[in-house]
């Protein structure tokens, strides 16, 4: 079982809670709002291996956005929404281009990477 925790160790995830083994198995669930929210101020983004973002689409339905980090240059981006509806789809594309890969790419250049 993968587990993913905070450097203090004061907060842990279960990737199981994250994605369902099988789509549409499982819904995302608080536990990785609060995951979030905690490794926010837990490390630095260089120091970082996973970026999990849970995002309230449309207001009423959970996806997450799951980056594998290898700094300073390289992403793997997972897209999970469970319902695989074309409009939350969408949604979590454009959260990925206009906000988190520019904030990944901006912290690249300010740490100097290439």
């Amino acid at each position: 079982m993968t587990v993913l925790k905070t450097k203090s160790g004061s907060s842990f995830v279960k990737f199981s809670d994250i994605a369902g083994g099988i789509p549409r198995e499982m819904m995302v669930n608080d536990s990785i709002i609060d995951m979030a929210i905690k490794r926010i101020a837990d490390s630095w983004l260089s120091e970082t291996a996973f970026i999990v973002l849970p995002l309230h689409l449309s207001r009423i339905h959970w996806g997450v956005i799951i980056v594998e980090v290898a700094f300073p240059t390289t992403s793997i981006v997972n897209f999970y929404e469970p319902l695989h509806q074309q409009g939350y789809k969408e949604e979590i594309k454009k959260v990925w281009t206009e906000k988190l890969l520019p904030f990944l790419e901006n912290s690249r250049a300010e740490s100097g990477a290439k």
